[in-house]
């Protein structure tokens, strides 16, 4: 599995250590919490006009804790 994420850093990224945590991890135990915390590190989001830093970073947390939770629901 490969995830990556865009508009928080200067270029796209490949979140290699995300995906590392979830190699081998069962999908009904997904560590979601770990995840949205290697996310948090990995980013560098930009404060402008358009969004906060903050804004950013939550936003891209949701959206990885919502990817991760539908990979458990279309495994059930």
């Amino acid at each position: 599995m490969r995830i990556g994420v865009g508009s928080i850093a200067p270029v796209p990224l490949q979140l290699s250590e995300v995906e590392r945590l979830l190699i081998g991890a069962y999908v009904d135990r997904l560590p979601v919490a770990e995840a949205q915390q290697l996310l948090n590190t990995a980013i560098a989001p930009i404060d402008d006009i358009r969004s906060t830093i903050e804004y950013r970073r939550h936003v891209a947390g949701n959206l990885l804790a919502e990817f991760l939770r539908t990979l458990r629901e279309a495994a059930a």
